[in-house]
């Protein structure tokens, strides 16, 4: 059950929030940018690999084989673009990565990291910038 809702917020929430993202003043994109920091090196590479890296990879192909994202706006479906980043299993990494990803790269969404504590420091920045933050890959009590 948990599996299943998992991948329908992974299906709904981005599309929403895309949505409300785009405003009418802005040029017509031909890509939605999709930004990752994650641990793809480093002790946390393995549980990266085995819950959320693969799990947005596919969420990632399989909207790309249907031609990307239905945008009202734009009247026509855009892929996702992915920019990838490896923190290297440090949460200082994460941090200046993400800022990047965000202020230079320009992506309109961000997977969030691996690691409850990679995801509160995250956070902060995600809503900082006013991004959407997708994901699960933490949790707190």
């Amino acid at each position: 059950m948990r599996r299943r809702l998992f991948f329908a917020l992974l299906a709904v929430i981005p599309i929403i929030m895309l949505l409300f993202s785009f405003s009418q003043a802005a040029p017509a994109k031909d890509k939605i940018r999709v930004g990752w920091v994650t641990s793809l090196s480093g002790v946390n590479a393995p549980g990266v690999m085995d819950t959320s890296g693969n799990v947005y990879k596919m969420w990632v192909e399989e909207v790309n084989a249907k031609g990307g994202l239905m945008i009202k706006e734009y009247g026509k479906r855009l892929p996702l673009d992915v920019t990838m980043y490896d923190d290297k299993s440090d949460v200082g990494t994460m941090t200046k990565l993400l800022e990047k990803a965000i202020v230079e790269d320009k992506v309109d969404m961000i997977f969030s990291p691996w690691d409850t504590a990679f995801l509160f420091a995250a956070a902060p920045i995600a809503n900082k910038y006013k991004m959407v933050l997708m994901g699960g890959s933490g949790g707190a009590l």
